[in-house]
Protein backbone atom coordinates (compact mmCIF):
# COMPACT_ATOMS: atom_id res chain seq x y z
CA UNK A 1 0.00 0.00 0.00
CA UNK A 2 1.47 3.36 -1.03
CA UNK A 3 0.80 6.35 1.15
CA UNK A 4 0.47 9.55 -0.92
CA UNK A 5 1.75 12.74 0.61
CA UNK A 6 1.41 16.43 -0.09
CA UNK A 7 4.73 16.68 -1.96
CA UNK A 8 3.14 15.55 -5.22
CA UNK A 9 0.73 18.46 -5.14
CA UNK A 10 3.12 21.19 -3.96
CA UNK A 11 4.77 21.72 -7.37
CA UNK A 12 4.02 24.92 -9.33
CA UNK A 13 4.22 23.55 -12.86
CA UNK A 14 0.77 21.91 -12.68
CA UNK A 15 -0.68 18.86 -10.95
CA UNK A 16 -2.21 15.73 -12.37
CA UNK A 17 -5.74 16.81 -11.40
CA UNK A 18 -6.58 20.54 -11.46
CA UNK A 19 -9.08 22.31 -9.23
CA UNK A 20 -11.04 23.80 -12.14
CA UNK A 21 -12.13 20.31 -13.26
CA UNK A 22 -14.59 20.27 -10.35
CA UNK A 23 -15.40 24.01 -10.25
CA UNK A 24 -13.78 24.44 -6.86
CA UNK A 25 -13.65 28.16 -6.15
CA UNK A 26 -12.30 28.05 -2.58
CA UNK A 27 -8.57 27.99 -1.84
CA UNK A 28 -7.35 27.46 1.71
CA UNK A 29 -4.05 26.41 3.31
CA UNK A 30 -3.47 23.01 4.89
CA UNK A 31 -6.07 22.76 7.66
CA UNK A 32 -5.40 22.10 11.27
CA UNK A 33 -7.75 20.79 13.93
CA UNK A 34 -7.13 23.77 16.21
CA UNK A 35 -9.42 26.14 14.29
CA UNK A 36 -12.78 26.78 15.84
CA UNK A 37 -15.97 26.59 13.83
CA UNK A 38 -19.46 28.01 14.35
CA UNK A 39 -21.19 25.35 12.27
CA UNK A 40 -24.17 23.87 14.10
CA UNK A 41 -24.95 20.20 14.61
CA UNK A 42 -27.97 20.45 12.31
CA UNK A 43 -25.75 21.61 9.46
CA UNK A 44 -23.38 18.69 10.07
CA UNK A 45 -26.23 16.16 9.93
CA UNK A 46 -27.66 17.80 6.84
CA UNK A 47 -24.35 17.57 5.02
CA UNK A 48 -23.95 14.00 6.20
CA UNK A 49 -27.27 13.07 4.56
CA UNK A 50 -26.25 14.69 1.28
CA UNK A 51 -22.70 13.39 1.29
CA UNK A 52 -23.48 10.21 -0.64
CA UNK A 53 -24.71 12.26 -3.61
CA UNK A 54 -21.61 14.44 -3.63
CA UNK A 55 -19.19 11.52 -3.51
CA UNK A 56 -21.14 9.53 -6.06
CA UNK A 57 -20.76 12.43 -8.49
CA UNK A 58 -17.04 12.76 -7.79
CA UNK A 59 -16.49 9.00 -8.12
CA UNK A 60 -18.32 8.89 -11.43
CA UNK A 61 -16.16 11.72 -12.75
CA UNK A 62 -12.95 10.03 -11.62
CA UNK A 63 -13.93 6.56 -12.77
CA UNK A 64 -15.45 7.62 -16.06
CA UNK A 65 -12.51 9.65 -17.37
CA UNK A 66 -10.93 6.79 -19.32
CA UNK A 67 -14.25 5.49 -20.59
CA UNK A 68 -15.21 8.89 -21.99
CA UNK A 69 -11.88 9.19 -23.77
CA UNK A 70 -12.38 5.82 -25.50
CA UNK A 71 -16.03 6.38 -26.41
CA UNK A 72 -16.47 9.97 -27.55
CA UNK A 73 -19.76 9.30 -29.31
CA UNK A 74 -21.40 8.32 -26.03
CA UNK A 75 -20.17 11.52 -24.43
CA UNK A 76 -21.65 13.62 -27.24
CA UNK A 77 -25.00 11.83 -27.16
CA UNK A 78 -25.35 11.91 -23.35
CA UNK A 79 -24.54 15.33 -21.91
CA UNK A 80 -23.08 15.37 -18.42
CA UNK A 81 -25.11 17.00 -15.66
CA UNK A 82 -23.84 20.43 -14.69
CA UNK A 83 -21.55 20.52 -11.67
CA UNK A 84 -22.33 23.02 -8.98
CA UNK A 85 -19.60 24.66 -6.92
CA UNK A 86 -19.01 22.91 -3.63
CA UNK A 87 -20.16 24.85 -0.58
CA UNK A 88 -17.71 27.10 1.21
CA UNK A 89 -17.12 25.28 4.48
CA UNK A 90 -14.50 25.44 7.22
CA UNK A 91 -11.61 22.96 6.83
CA UNK A 92 -12.56 21.19 10.06
CA UNK A 93 -16.01 20.43 8.67
CA UNK A 94 -14.55 19.15 5.39
CA UNK A 95 -12.31 16.77 7.32
CA UNK A 96 -15.33 15.50 9.26
CA UNK A 97 -17.33 15.00 6.04
CA UNK A 98 -14.53 13.04 4.40
CA UNK A 99 -14.22 10.92 7.53
CA UNK A 100 -17.96 10.17 7.50
CA UNK A 101 -17.70 9.03 3.89
CA UNK A 102 -15.27 6.26 4.89
CA UNK A 103 -17.49 4.69 7.55
CA UNK A 104 -18.63 1.12 6.74
CA UNK A 105 -22.16 0.87 5.41
CA UNK A 106 -22.79 -2.59 6.89
CA UNK A 107 -22.66 -3.70 10.50
CA UNK A 108 -21.66 -7.21 9.42
CA UNK A 109 -18.10 -6.16 8.66
CA UNK A 110 -15.98 -7.45 11.53
CA UNK A 111 -13.56 -4.53 11.72
CA UNK A 112 -13.54 -2.73 15.02
CA UNK A 113 -13.11 1.05 14.77
CA UNK A 114 -13.66 1.92 18.43
CA UNK A 115 -11.88 0.92 21.58
CA UNK A 116 -13.53 -2.22 22.98
CA UNK A 117 -14.99 -1.95 26.44
CA UNK A 118 -16.08 -5.56 26.94
CA UNK A 119 -15.69 -9.05 25.55
CA UNK A 120 -19.30 -9.42 24.38
CA UNK A 121 -18.32 -8.47 20.83
CA UNK A 122 -17.43 -11.24 18.33
CA UNK A 123 -13.88 -12.47 18.76
CA UNK A 124 -11.49 -12.05 15.85
CA UNK A 125 -10.37 -15.34 14.35
CA UNK A 126 -7.86 -16.35 11.66
CA UNK A 127 -10.80 -17.05 9.35
CA UNK A 128 -11.83 -13.38 9.50
CA UNK A 129 -8.37 -12.12 8.50
CA UNK A 130 -9.15 -12.13 4.77
CA UNK A 131 -12.51 -10.30 4.94
CA UNK A 132 -11.17 -7.71 7.38
CA UNK A 133 -8.12 -7.03 5.23
CA UNK A 134 -10.25 -6.78 2.08
CA UNK A 135 -12.51 -4.26 3.80
CA UNK A 136 -9.52 -2.22 4.93
CA UNK A 137 -8.05 -2.15 1.43
CA UNK A 138 -11.35 -1.05 -0.07
CA UNK A 139 -11.58 1.74 2.49
CA UNK A 140 -8.01 2.85 1.78
CA UNK A 141 -8.72 2.89 -1.96
CA UNK A 142 -11.65 5.22 -1.31
CA UNK A 143 -9.47 7.45 0.87
CA UNK A 144 -6.78 7.55 -1.81
CA UNK A 145 -9.36 8.64 -4.39
CA UNK A 146 -10.31 11.52 -2.12
CA UNK A 147 -6.73 12.77 -2.13
CA UNK A 148 -6.70 12.83 -5.95
CA UNK A 149 -9.62 15.21 -6.36
CA UNK A 150 -7.79 18.50 -5.82
CA UNK A 151 -5.14 20.20 -3.75
CA UNK A 152 -7.77 21.22 -1.23
CA UNK A 153 -9.14 17.72 -0.82
CA UNK A 154 -5.65 16.28 -0.69
CA UNK A 155 -4.97 18.48 2.31
CA UNK A 156 -8.32 17.70 3.90
CA UNK A 157 -7.97 13.93 3.39
CA UNK A 158 -4.54 13.56 4.99
CA UNK A 159 -5.90 13.09 8.55
CA UNK A 160 -8.46 10.60 7.24
CA UNK A 161 -5.90 8.71 5.15
CA UNK A 162 -3.38 8.18 7.94
CA UNK A 163 -5.69 7.87 10.95
CA UNK A 164 -5.82 4.04 10.83
CA UNK A 165 -2.85 2.13 9.37
CA UNK A 166 -2.86 -1.65 9.00
CA UNK A 167 0.56 -3.15 8.27
CA UNK A 168 -0.17 -6.46 6.51
CA UNK A 169 3.30 -7.07 5.00
CA UNK A 170 6.84 -6.43 6.18
CA UNK A 171 7.49 -4.33 3.07
CA UNK A 172 4.59 -2.08 3.98
CA UNK A 173 6.25 -1.30 7.31
CA UNK A 174 9.46 -0.43 5.45
CA UNK A 175 7.62 1.77 2.96
CA UNK A 176 5.68 3.63 5.63
CA UNK A 177 8.79 4.16 7.76
CA UNK A 178 10.66 5.56 4.76
CA UNK A 179 7.72 7.82 3.87
CA UNK A 180 7.60 9.28 7.38
CA UNK A 181 11.38 9.67 7.59
CA UNK A 182 11.72 11.43 4.26
CA UNK A 183 8.64 13.56 4.85
CA UNK A 184 9.95 14.78 8.19
CA UNK A 185 13.40 15.49 6.83
CA UNK A 186 12.05 17.28 3.78
CA UNK A 187 10.81 19.89 6.20
CA UNK A 188 14.39 20.47 7.34
CA UNK A 189 16.78 22.61 5.32
CA UNK A 190 18.37 20.92 2.30
CA UNK A 191 19.03 17.44 3.74
CA UNK A 192 16.33 15.44 2.02
CA UNK A 193 18.43 13.67 -0.61
CA UNK A 194 21.20 12.46 1.70
CA UNK A 195 18.76 11.43 4.39
CA UNK A 196 16.55 9.54 1.92
CA UNK A 197 19.50 7.50 0.66
CA UNK A 198 20.64 6.71 4.21
CA UNK A 199 17.11 5.74 5.22
CA UNK A 200 16.68 3.47 2.20
CA UNK A 201 19.97 1.71 2.92
CA UNK A 202 18.99 1.12 6.54
CA UNK A 203 15.51 -0.13 5.73
CA UNK A 204 16.68 -2.62 3.12
CA UNK A 205 19.15 -4.18 5.58
CA UNK A 206 17.19 -5.98 8.32
CA UNK A 207 20.14 -5.99 10.73
CA UNK A 208 21.14 -2.37 10.22
CA UNK A 209 20.46 0.28 12.81
CA UNK A 210 18.02 3.04 11.85
CA UNK A 211 19.53 6.23 10.40
CA UNK A 212 19.91 9.44 12.29
CA UNK A 213 16.74 11.35 13.03
CA UNK A 214 15.79 14.91 12.08
CA UNK A 215 17.27 17.28 14.63
CA UNK A 216 14.17 19.41 15.18
CA UNK A 217 11.19 17.81 16.97
CA UNK A 218 8.94 20.35 15.27
CA UNK A 219 9.63 18.65 11.93
CA UNK A 220 8.39 15.36 13.37
CA UNK A 221 5.22 16.95 14.69
CA UNK A 222 4.55 18.65 11.34
CA UNK A 223 4.77 15.49 9.19
CA UNK A 224 1.91 13.28 8.11
CA UNK A 225 2.78 10.88 10.93
CA UNK A 226 1.00 13.22 13.32
CA UNK A 227 -2.29 11.96 11.87
CA UNK A 228 -1.65 8.29 12.78
CA UNK A 229 -3.83 7.31 15.72
CA UNK A 230 -4.15 3.55 15.24
CA UNK A 231 -1.35 1.20 14.16
CA UNK A 232 -2.47 -2.39 13.61
CA UNK A 233 0.26 -4.94 12.81
CA UNK A 234 -1.22 -8.24 11.63
CA UNK A 235 0.67 -10.18 8.98
CA UNK A 236 0.98 -13.77 7.74
CA UNK A 237 3.53 -15.86 9.69
CA UNK A 238 6.18 -15.55 6.96
CA UNK A 239 5.76 -11.78 6.62
CA UNK A 240 6.58 -10.62 10.12
CA UNK A 241 7.86 -7.06 10.44
CA UNK A 242 11.24 -5.79 11.51
CA UNK A 243 10.82 -4.14 14.95
CA UNK A 244 13.23 -1.37 13.85
CA UNK A 245 10.77 -0.31 11.13
CA UNK A 246 7.89 -0.23 13.59
CA UNK A 247 9.97 1.77 16.05
CA UNK A 248 10.60 4.44 13.42
CA UNK A 249 6.88 4.58 12.63
CA UNK A 250 6.09 5.02 16.32
CA UNK A 251 8.76 7.72 16.64
CA UNK A 252 7.06 9.81 13.95
CA UNK A 253 3.50 9.19 15.21
CA UNK A 254 3.25 11.46 18.28
CA UNK A 255 -0.57 11.18 18.43
CA UNK A 256 -0.64 7.35 18.45
CA UNK A 257 -3.44 6.03 20.69
CA UNK A 258 -3.80 2.37 19.67
CA UNK A 259 -1.00 -0.12 18.96
CA UNK A 260 -1.85 -3.75 18.16
CA UNK A 261 0.71 -6.46 17.49
CA UNK A 262 -1.02 -9.73 16.56
CA UNK A 263 2.09 -11.93 16.68
CA UNK A 264 3.52 -10.15 13.65
CA UNK A 265 6.94 -8.87 14.81
CA UNK A 266 10.23 -10.70 14.32
CA UNK A 267 11.96 -12.08 17.38
CA UNK A 268 14.77 -9.62 18.13
CA UNK A 269 14.86 -8.82 21.84
CA UNK A 270 17.06 -5.72 21.62
CA UNK A 271 14.95 -4.14 18.89
CA UNK A 272 11.74 -5.05 20.73
CA UNK A 273 12.98 -3.27 23.85
CA UNK A 274 13.59 -0.14 21.77
CA UNK A 275 10.11 -0.45 20.23
CA UNK A 276 8.46 -0.71 23.62
CA UNK A 277 10.48 2.26 24.88
CA UNK A 278 9.26 4.30 21.91
CA UNK A 279 5.66 3.32 22.66
CA UNK A 280 6.06 4.32 26.28
CA UNK A 281 7.75 7.63 25.46
CA UNK A 282 4.65 9.09 23.82
CA UNK A 283 2.43 8.74 26.85
CA UNK A 284 -0.78 8.86 24.81
CA UNK A 285 -1.57 5.18 24.31
CA UNK A 286 -5.09 4.13 25.24
CA UNK A 287 -4.92 0.58 23.89
CA UNK A 288 -1.93 -1.76 23.72
CA UNK A 289 -1.79 -5.30 22.35
CA UNK A 290 1.65 -6.66 23.13
CA UNK A 291 3.10 -10.10 22.39
CA UNK A 292 6.14 -11.37 24.25
CA UNK A 293 8.52 -13.27 21.97
CA UNK A 294 10.46 -15.28 24.56
CA UNK A 295 11.95 -12.15 26.12
CA UNK A 296 12.68 -12.90 29.81
CA UNK A 297 13.26 -9.26 30.71
CA UNK A 298 9.65 -8.32 29.98
CA UNK A 299 8.34 -10.77 32.57
CA UNK A 300 10.79 -9.69 35.24
CA UNK A 301 10.06 -6.00 34.70
CA UNK A 302 6.29 -6.36 34.59
CA UNK A 303 6.18 -6.26 30.78
CA UNK A 304 8.38 -3.17 30.80
CA UNK A 305 5.66 -0.99 32.28
CA UNK A 306 7.47 -0.33 35.54
CA UNK A 307 9.15 2.87 34.36
CA UNK A 308 6.45 4.12 32.02
CA UNK A 309 4.16 6.05 34.28
CA UNK A 310 3.20 8.44 31.48
CA UNK A 311 1.80 5.66 29.30
CA UNK A 312 0.16 3.85 32.18
CA UNK A 313 -1.79 6.95 33.17
CA UNK A 314 -4.03 6.78 30.06
CA UNK A 315 -3.98 3.07 29.22
CA UNK A 316 -7.56 1.72 29.11
CA UNK A 317 -7.14 -1.61 27.27
CA UNK A 318 -4.20 -3.97 27.65
CA UNK A 319 -3.79 -7.31 25.91
CA UNK A 320 -0.75 -9.37 26.86
CA UNK A 321 0.44 -12.66 25.45
CA UNK A 322 3.40 -13.89 27.49
CA UNK A 323 4.92 -17.35 27.71
CA UNK A 324 7.99 -17.59 29.94
CA UNK A 325 10.24 -20.61 30.20
CA UNK A 326 10.88 -22.63 33.35
CA UNK A 327 14.23 -20.85 33.80
CA UNK A 328 12.53 -17.46 33.75
CA UNK A 329 9.73 -18.65 36.04
CA UNK A 330 12.31 -19.55 38.70
CA UNK A 331 13.72 -16.03 38.54
CA UNK A 332 10.33 -14.32 38.54
CA UNK A 333 9.71 -14.00 42.27
CA UNK A 334 7.65 -11.30 43.99
CA UNK A 335 10.86 -9.47 44.90
CA UNK A 336 12.03 -9.26 41.27
CA UNK A 337 8.70 -8.33 39.68
CA UNK A 338 7.56 -4.79 39.13
CA UNK A 339 5.82 -4.21 42.43
CA UNK A 340 3.91 -0.98 42.84
CA UNK A 341 3.06 -0.62 39.12
CA UNK A 342 -0.12 1.45 38.87
CA UNK A 343 -2.44 1.59 35.85
CA UNK A 344 -5.24 3.82 37.15
CA UNK A 345 -7.30 4.01 33.93
CA UNK A 346 -7.09 0.35 32.87
CA UNK A 347 -10.61 -1.08 32.52
CA UNK A 348 -10.10 -4.05 30.17
CA UNK A 349 -7.38 -6.69 30.48
CA UNK A 350 -6.91 -9.70 28.21
CA UNK A 351 -4.04 -11.98 29.15
CA UNK A 352 -2.50 -15.26 28.01
CA UNK A 353 -0.06 -15.96 30.83
CA UNK A 354 1.64 -18.71 32.77
CA UNK A 355 1.72 -19.10 36.53
CA UNK A 356 4.81 -16.90 37.00
CA UNK A 357 3.34 -14.04 34.98
CA UNK A 358 0.07 -14.23 36.93
CA UNK A 359 2.11 -13.82 40.11
CA UNK A 360 3.76 -10.73 38.61
CA UNK A 361 0.42 -9.16 37.68
CA UNK A 362 -0.91 -9.72 41.18
CA UNK A 363 1.44 -6.95 42.38
CA UNK A 364 -0.03 -4.35 40.00
CA UNK A 365 -2.46 -1.68 41.15
CA UNK A 366 -5.53 -1.84 38.87
CA UNK A 367 -8.28 0.15 40.62
CA UNK A 368 -10.46 0.59 37.49
CA UNK A 369 -10.26 -3.02 36.23
CA UNK A 370 -13.74 -4.30 35.33
CA UNK A 371 -13.37 -6.63 32.31
CA UNK A 372 -11.01 -9.62 32.26
CA UNK A 373 -10.34 -12.34 29.70
CA UNK A 374 -7.92 -14.92 31.02
CA UNK A 375 -6.18 -17.91 29.47
CA UNK A 376 -3.54 -19.92 31.31
CA UNK A 377 -0.75 -20.77 28.89
CA UNK A 378 0.47 -23.72 30.96
CA UNK A 379 -2.91 -24.88 32.35
CA UNK A 380 -1.76 -23.87 35.84
CA UNK A 381 -5.21 -22.99 37.11
CA UNK A 382 -4.30 -24.54 40.46
CA UNK A 383 -1.05 -22.60 40.70
CA UNK A 384 -0.24 -20.07 43.37
CA UNK A 385 0.14 -17.23 40.84
CA UNK A 386 -3.34 -17.77 39.40
CA UNK A 387 -4.90 -17.84 42.87
CA UNK A 388 -2.99 -14.76 44.01
CA UNK A 389 -4.05 -12.80 40.92
CA UNK A 390 -7.77 -13.41 41.49
CA UNK A 391 -7.47 -12.90 45.22
CA UNK A 392 -6.09 -9.39 44.57
CA UNK A 393 -8.13 -8.25 41.54
CA UNK A 394 -11.20 -10.50 41.50
CA UNK A 395 -13.36 -8.35 43.78
CA UNK A 396 -13.54 -5.51 41.23
CA UNK A 397 -14.45 -7.64 38.20
CA UNK A 398 -17.82 -7.19 36.51
CA UNK A 399 -17.17 -9.28 33.38
CA UNK A 400 -15.07 -12.44 33.03
CA UNK A 401 -14.21 -14.67 30.09
CA UNK A 402 -12.39 -17.96 30.57
CA UNK A 403 -10.50 -19.15 27.52
CA UNK A 404 -10.13 -22.85 28.23
CA UNK A 405 -13.39 -24.75 28.31
CA UNK A 406 -14.18 -27.57 30.71
CA UNK A 407 -13.63 -30.10 27.93
CA UNK A 408 -9.96 -29.05 27.68
CA UNK A 409 -9.20 -29.19 31.38
CA UNK A 410 -8.35 -32.21 33.44
CA UNK A 411 -9.17 -32.58 37.10
CA UNK A 412 -5.56 -32.46 38.30
CA UNK A 413 -5.18 -29.01 36.71
CA UNK A 414 -8.02 -27.68 38.86
CA UNK A 415 -7.17 -29.16 42.25
CA UNK A 416 -4.26 -28.14 44.43
CA UNK A 417 -1.81 -30.60 45.90
CA UNK A 418 -2.90 -31.99 49.27
CA UNK A 419 0.16 -30.60 51.03
CA UNK A 420 -0.40 -27.15 49.58
CA UNK A 421 3.17 -26.87 48.32
CA UNK A 422 2.76 -23.78 46.22
CA UNK A 423 -0.64 -24.70 44.84
CA UNK A 424 -4.13 -23.56 45.58
CA UNK A 425 -5.87 -25.27 48.45
CA UNK A 426 -8.74 -27.52 47.44
CA UNK A 427 -10.92 -27.14 44.38
CA UNK A 428 -11.02 -23.72 42.70
CA UNK A 429 -14.15 -21.58 42.79
CA UNK A 430 -14.12 -18.18 41.11
CA UNK A 431 -17.46 -17.30 42.71
CA UNK A 432 -15.73 -16.57 46.02
CA UNK A 433 -12.97 -14.52 44.37
CA UNK A 434 -15.33 -12.53 42.10
CA UNK A 435 -18.37 -11.67 44.25
CA UNK A 436 -19.46 -8.70 42.08
CA UNK A 437 -19.38 -10.59 38.77
CA UNK A 438 -22.34 -9.79 36.49
CA UNK A 439 -21.37 -11.10 33.01
CA UNK A 440 -19.67 -14.38 32.23
CA UNK A 441 -18.45 -15.69 28.85
CA UNK A 442 -17.75 -19.38 28.34
CA UNK A 443 -17.32 -21.91 25.55
CA UNK A 444 -19.95 -24.18 24.02
CA UNK A 445 -17.90 -27.37 24.40
CA UNK A 446 -18.39 -27.78 28.14
CA UNK A 447 -18.33 -31.33 29.48
CA UNK A 448 -20.01 -33.23 32.29
CA UNK A 449 -18.28 -33.09 35.66
CA UNK A 450 -18.35 -36.09 37.96
CA UNK A 451 -19.23 -33.85 40.90
CA UNK A 452 -22.44 -32.71 39.14
CA UNK A 453 -23.57 -35.61 36.93
CA UNK A 454 -27.17 -34.36 36.51
CA UNK A 455 -26.34 -31.08 34.77
CA UNK A 456 -23.53 -29.42 32.79
CA UNK A 457 -21.96 -26.33 34.33
CA UNK A 458 -20.89 -23.53 31.97
CA UNK A 459 -17.35 -23.95 33.27
CA UNK A 460 -15.64 -26.07 35.90
CA UNK A 461 -14.18 -22.97 37.52
CA UNK A 462 -17.58 -21.28 37.78
CA UNK A 463 -20.43 -23.72 38.27
CA UNK A 464 -22.68 -21.21 40.08
CA UNK A 465 -22.81 -17.54 41.01
CA UNK A 466 -25.45 -15.53 42.90
CA UNK A 467 -25.10 -12.27 40.91
CA UNK A 468 -24.41 -13.24 37.29
CA UNK A 469 -27.14 -11.79 35.04
CA UNK A 470 -25.71 -12.52 31.56
CA UNK A 471 -23.94 -15.60 30.23
CA UNK A 472 -22.44 -15.54 26.74
CA UNK A 473 -21.55 -18.73 24.88
CA UNK A 474 -18.91 -18.83 22.14
CA UNK A 475 -18.49 -21.49 19.45
CA UNK A 476 -22.07 -22.76 19.22
CA UNK A 477 -21.83 -23.03 15.43
CA UNK A 478 -18.87 -25.43 15.63
CA UNK A 479 -20.62 -27.43 18.35
CA UNK A 480 -23.77 -27.76 16.22
CA UNK A 481 -21.81 -29.05 13.24
CA UNK A 482 -19.77 -31.49 15.35
CA UNK A 483 -22.81 -32.90 17.15
CA UNK A 484 -24.72 -33.25 13.91
CA UNK A 485 -21.82 -35.10 12.27
CA UNK A 486 -21.40 -37.40 15.29
CA UNK A 487 -25.08 -38.37 15.56
CA UNK A 488 -26.08 -41.81 14.33
CA UNK A 489 -27.88 -42.17 11.03
CA UNK A 490 -31.64 -42.31 11.51
CA UNK A 491 -31.56 -40.99 15.08
CA UNK A 492 -34.52 -39.04 16.41
CA UNK A 493 -34.49 -35.33 17.16
CA UNK A 494 -33.59 -35.83 20.82
CA UNK A 495 -30.28 -37.48 19.88
CA UNK A 496 -29.16 -34.51 17.78
CA UNK A 497 -27.52 -31.71 19.79
CA UNK A 498 -28.37 -33.48 23.07
CA UNK A 499 -25.32 -32.37 25.08
CA UNK A 500 -25.50 -28.80 23.81
CA UNK A 501 -29.18 -28.64 24.74
CA UNK A 502 -28.36 -29.93 28.22
CA UNK A 503 -25.60 -27.34 28.63
CA UNK A 504 -27.82 -24.41 27.63
CA UNK A 505 -30.74 -25.58 29.75
CA UNK A 506 -28.41 -26.13 32.73
CA UNK A 507 -27.74 -22.39 32.73
CA UNK A 508 -31.41 -21.81 33.56
CA UNK A 509 -31.17 -23.58 36.92
CA UNK A 510 -32.19 -20.96 39.46
CA UNK A 511 -30.25 -22.61 42.27
CA UNK A 512 -27.04 -22.05 40.27
CA UNK A 513 -27.72 -18.61 38.71
CA UNK A 514 -30.68 -17.02 40.53
CA UNK A 515 -30.31 -13.58 38.85
CA UNK A 516 -29.77 -14.77 35.29
CA UNK A 517 -31.69 -12.61 32.77
CA UNK A 518 -29.86 -13.03 29.44
CA UNK A 519 -28.29 -15.92 27.55
CA UNK A 520 -26.39 -14.72 24.49
CA UNK A 521 -25.26 -16.78 21.50
CA UNK A 522 -21.99 -15.02 20.63
CA UNK A 523 -21.40 -16.83 17.35
CA UNK A 524 -22.28 -15.11 14.07
CA UNK A 525 -22.13 -18.49 12.32
CA UNK A 526 -24.71 -19.93 14.68
CA UNK A 527 -27.00 -16.98 13.98
CA UNK A 528 -26.71 -17.69 10.25
CA UNK A 529 -27.62 -21.34 10.88
CA UNK A 530 -30.58 -20.34 13.02
CA UNK A 531 -31.94 -17.95 10.38
CA UNK A 532 -31.39 -20.43 7.54
CA UNK A 533 -28.78 -18.31 5.74
CA UNK A 534 -26.32 -21.21 5.71
CA UNK A 535 -26.94 -24.89 6.28
CA UNK A 536 -25.33 -27.98 7.75
CA UNK A 537 -23.93 -30.78 5.61
CA UNK A 538 -26.76 -32.98 4.34
CA UNK A 539 -25.04 -36.35 4.21
CA UNK A 540 -27.43 -37.94 6.73
CA UNK A 541 -30.62 -36.38 5.43
CA UNK A 542 -31.31 -39.12 2.89
CA UNK A 543 -32.21 -41.55 5.69
CA UNK A 544 -34.00 -39.04 7.88
CA UNK A 545 -37.40 -37.46 7.60
CA UNK A 546 -36.23 -34.00 8.70
CA UNK A 547 -33.35 -32.10 7.10
CA UNK A 548 -30.49 -30.83 9.23
CA UNK A 549 -31.51 -27.18 8.90
CA UNK A 550 -34.95 -27.96 10.34
CA UNK A 551 -33.32 -29.80 13.25
CA UNK A 552 -31.30 -26.69 14.07
CA UNK A 553 -34.46 -24.56 14.09
CA UNK A 554 -36.27 -27.06 16.30
CA UNK A 555 -33.29 -27.09 18.65
CA UNK A 556 -33.54 -23.33 19.08
CA UNK A 557 -37.31 -23.51 19.45
CA UNK A 558 -36.82 -25.85 22.41
CA UNK A 559 -34.16 -23.60 23.95
CA UNK A 560 -36.34 -20.50 23.48
CA UNK A 561 -39.28 -22.26 25.11
CA UNK A 562 -37.21 -23.16 28.17
CA UNK A 563 -35.90 -19.59 28.40
CA UNK A 564 -39.44 -18.21 28.36
CA UNK A 565 -40.45 -20.58 31.15
CA UNK A 566 -37.62 -19.27 33.34
CA UNK A 567 -38.04 -15.60 32.37
CA UNK A 568 -34.69 -15.39 30.55
CA UNK A 569 -34.10 -13.51 27.29
CA UNK A 570 -32.33 -15.39 24.48
CA UNK A 571 -30.10 -13.08 22.39
CA UNK A 572 -28.01 -13.38 19.26
CA UNK A 573 -24.43 -12.11 18.88
CA UNK A 574 -25.63 -8.54 18.25
CA UNK A 575 -27.65 -8.48 21.47
CA UNK A 576 -30.99 -8.72 19.61
CA UNK A 577 -33.69 -10.95 21.06
CA UNK A 578 -34.39 -14.28 19.35
CA UNK A 579 -38.16 -14.42 18.85
CA UNK A 580 -40.68 -17.10 17.98
CA UNK A 581 -41.52 -15.23 14.79
CA UNK A 582 -37.94 -15.30 13.53
CA UNK A 583 -37.71 -19.04 14.20
CA UNK A 584 -41.07 -19.59 12.50
CA UNK A 585 -39.84 -17.78 9.40
CA UNK A 586 -36.65 -19.86 9.43
CA UNK A 587 -38.71 -23.03 9.82
CA UNK A 588 -40.84 -22.06 6.82
CA UNK A 589 -37.69 -21.53 4.76
CA UNK A 590 -36.42 -25.01 5.65
CA UNK A 591 -39.66 -26.70 4.61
Amino acid sequence: MRYPSLNKYSCTDGAEYQDDQYNLTRTTPIPTRTRTSTVTTAQVHGLRRRISTVFARVSSNLGGRDRRSNNTSTRKDTPLPPLRPLPSLPPELWIQILEYSTYPSSSHVCLETELPTSFLSPALSPASFGPRLAHYRATMAHKRNLTLVSREWNAYAQPVLYEFVWVARSKQAQALALTLLCGAYCLAAGKASSFASASLAALTDPDAQPPFRPPAPAHVRAGVGRFIKRLHVETPPLERCNPADLRLIVDYAPALEVYSDVRSVRRRPAAQDALFAALAAGGGLRRLTWTNYDDPALVGLGVGLGGTGAMGARLEYLELSLVSSARVAALCTPSTTASGLALPALRTLKVTLDNAAFAALSTWALPALRHLSVLSADFSYAGEGFARFFAVHGARLRQLELGHSSAHLEEHYLTGRPGGGGGAQGALSLATWCPALEEFVCSADAAWNWQHPDWIAPHTLLSAHPRVSLIGIRGIDARLRDDYAAAAVGADDNAFFFRLREQVESLLRREAFPRLKYVRDMSAGSDALRRGVVGLCHEKDSDSDAPGDARVVRFWEGVLGRCKEEGVWLEDWRGVNVTTGSLRRAHAGCA
